[in-house]
């Protein structure tokens, strides 16, 4: 049987023993905590990026230092714990495992008293130990809720950053593409402005030059850096009437004070001392509802103004000239039939010669009215007109042909209307009209006259059962010179001139005209023409010179 020294030696043996063994315990336990951060490490540096190369956020890494140092001593705690408590764990373990190996009798034996005792100690230690760090796990564990959810919350700070900063990547990919829009845009404008045929100045609300194309400066003899600040009377000496305009005459200063559009035509010395008739258009430039600047287009209409006036001579000539002889002769052919024992060969020819005359006194008028509508001078000479009259008037002019056709004429008994209106332009409208539905209506077929009125407007109507347009000649039925083929087919004579006409007459009335056919059923021409021509005109007139440009 051993003595007690060898039994202590052995026990103090065993004992470093479990020591080492527990050490070599810790060693693993230390090397897998050494792991987890290098790899957490390594995770933090894939998904913030490198800190010494790329952007860095000092939250996120004052995050990241901040869980480690938490990772760190809770680890520690762990440590401590293995230390403090598995060692004596293994002791009263390895003890136990030493009595269960001997026979109960032997347990109380003197042999084993002194190791009973030893037990007992580290079980009372083991104990105190336990009870004094008992305290400290729900401290760790509420730190290791703390630690969880702060990793939660970065990584939930992280995500929200990334999306904020890919929508700010967004938003600067969408303003760089605005940015070349609008500088494209602005380009474009640029380009324009200085490829436009006509002058432009463009000045602000006190009357300052700030932009001018190319094509102005051929005016002024001079670029926008000289002109930038001025007034347009300090670079344009204008003269109307062959006197220098003043500045409250001048249109752009007119604009400005009007707020409303407006058109006048000067004469202006060039640079090059060539004298040139100048048309000035002046709009204001409004901005919500403010005037903040105008724009002036400049346009050389002197060869216009040549044209025009030729054309009014000939206007004039014409209306002279021509007339005169026509007259003539439809009064001698007019008196030529007057006389009896006539051979009938002699009043064939009187009767072609006065047709025809009648048909070059149509052409005549057609020429003068086209010319008039060309130049813009329909001149109207407003008076009471009666509807039904008029109409009368017309048919005893074309009666002769309603009866050479045998045509049915009705006119309804709405047409007993009295209006303000210019009877003669009238007249022209309903002539070309009515002259066309007998032209194109077969004989035996009908010309109807209808009309209504309203507080405002005056409706009138002439429907044939003629011949009729074809569809896909419709659209053309208002063009100058234009016949339908199937008009063109007949023996009629036509200048294509009676339609362009009266439509161009309607709107300078302030009238509309338009029509209903089917070709081989007829046609159907309406008319509405406001019930007080002199009103309608001074209204249109306030409206165009109202307008203006809005930007």
């Amino acid at each position: 049987m051993p003595s007690d020294n060898q039994t202590q030696k052995q026990t103090e043996q065993n004992d470093q023993d479990s020591w080492k063994s527990q050490m070599q315990g810790l060693f693993p336990l230390l090397a897998v905590g050494a792991l987890v951060v290098v790899i957490y490490g390594f995770i933090v540096w894939f998904l913030l990026g490198n800190p010494f190369v790329g952007e860095t956020n000092d939250f996120l890494w004052a995050s990241v230092i901040l869980n480690i140092i938490l990772f760190v001593f809770v680890w520690s705690i762990l440590v401590s714990g293995y230390v403090f408590f598995m060692r004596p764990l293994y002791t009263i373990l390895y003890t136990a495992g030493k009595v269960l190996k001997h026979r109960k009798a032997d347990v109380f034996e003197d042999a084993y008293a002194e190791e009973i005792t030893r037990l007992e100690k580290d079980i009372e230690l083991t104990l105190s130990r336990i009870e004094n760090t008992a305290f400290l796990f729900p401290q760790l564990e509420q730190t290791a809720q703390r630690y969880l959810t702060r990793i939660e919350d970065v990584f939930e700070t992280n995500r929200e950053l990334e999306q904020t900063k890919k929508e700010l990547k967004d938003s600067v990919s969408d303003l760089e593409m605005h940015k070349h829009q609008l500088e494209l845009e602005k380009a474009k404008s640029e380009a324009i402005i200085q490829s436009l045929g006509d002058g432009l100045i463009a000045s602000s609300r006190d009357g300052n030059i700030f932009l001018i194309n190319k094509e102005a400066q051929e005016f002024i003899g001079c670029d926008l850096e000289a002109a930038q600040g001025k007034f347009i009377e300090q670079v344009l000496d204008v003269c109307g009437e062959g006197k220098r305009l003043a500045c409250s005459d001048i249109p752009t200063h007119r604009a400005l004070e009007e707020g409303r559009k407006v058109k006048e035509d000067f004469t202006y010395t060039m640079p090059d001392g060539r004298t040139v008739e100048i048309e000035d258009i002046a709009s204001p430039i409004f901005s919500d509802g403010q005037i903040i600047g105008v724009v002036d287009l400049l346009r050389d209409v002197t060869k216009e103004r040549e044209v025009e006036r030729a054309q009014k001579e000939f206007v004039s000539i014409a209306s002279h000239q021509f007339r005169t002889p026509v007259t003539s002769i439809n009064w001698n052919a007019e008196m030529l039939k007057t006389f009896e024992d006539l051979p009938p060969s002699a009043e064939e020819a009187i009767d072609e010669i006065y047709t025809q005359n009648k048909r070059m006194n149509r052409l005549v008028r057609s020429l003068l009215n086209l010319s008039r509508i060309n130049l813009g001078k329909l001149k109207f000479s407003i008076e009471e007109v009666h509807l039904q009259s008029l109409i009368n008037t017309i048919y005893e002019d074309l009666q002769q042909s309603v009866k050479e056709k045998d045509l049915t004429w009705k006119v309804s008994d709405e047409t007993d209307i009295t209006f303000l209106n210019d009877r003669t332009l009238l007249r022209i409208v309903l002539e070309n009209l009515i002259t066309n539905a007998m032209k194109y209506t077969p004989e035996g077929g009908y010309v109807n006259v209808e009309a209504r009125d309203s507080e405002e407007e005056v409706h009138f109507s002439v429907t044939d059962n003629g011949i009729g347009i074809p569809q896909d000649q419709q659209s053309q039925i208002f063009t100058r010179l234009f016949r339908a083929e199937n008009a063109q087919d007949r023996e009629t004579d036509g200048t294509g001139l009676g339609l362009y006409i009266a439509k161009k007459i309607v709107d300078a009335m302030q009238g509309d005209i338009r029509f209903e056919s089917e070709e081989g059923q007829g046609t159907a021409f309406h008319v509405t023409l406001p019930r007080n021509l002199d009103q309608a005109l001074e209204e249109e007139a306030k409206v165009d010179t109202d307008r203006g440009e809005d930007v």
